[in-house]
């Protein structure tokens, strides 16, 4: 086809594929920026941190509430440890993570399974009638 463009695929397309990896184990140097720049680049990063942050009466409430949610299904190991993450993305806005220390999951909540389980070697034992056994007790560390 005498469009004057390359085929796609074969060499044009292992060159272009090939310039890419280049730029990112190469990139070009960074500018060094002025102090005007990289004042308004912390004043944005300010800005974006003020629109999307969270008192901290409001973000204790948040914690709280997490804790009631799944208090039914896990046991926390204290409310302190509880990690709040903000972020911001492009395409998703402001992102909330949160990270919960779990002790341990609660005998209504764990996965049906024999008193006595083989898992890859390891033996796991506890009384499936008795609603406070806890498997972890076999471990010295917990799990």
């Amino acid at each position: 086809a005498g469009n004057g463009k390359a085929p796609a695929g074969g060499l044009a397309d292992f060159a272009r594929k090939l310039r890419a990896a280049w730029q990112i184990f190469f990139p070009p140097p960074v500018k060094d920026i002025s102090p005007k720049e990289e004042g308004k680049n912390r004043l944005r990063m300010i800005l974006v941190a003020d629109r999307c942050g969270m008192n901290p009466a409001s973000l204790h409430d948040m914690k709280h509430s997490i804790v009631r949610a799944v208090q039914d299904y896990v046991d926390i190991e204290a409310e302190e440890l509880i990690e709040v993450n903000i972020s911001t993305d492009v395409d998703l806005g402001t992102i909330y993570s949160v990270a919960l220390p779990i002790k341990r999951v609660k005998p209504v909540a764990r996965v049906p399974m024999e008193d006595d389980v083989d898992v890859d070697g390891i033996t796991l034992r506890w009384d499936s009638d008795d609603p406070e056994s806890d498997p972890s007790s076999e471990f010295p560390f917990g799990c």
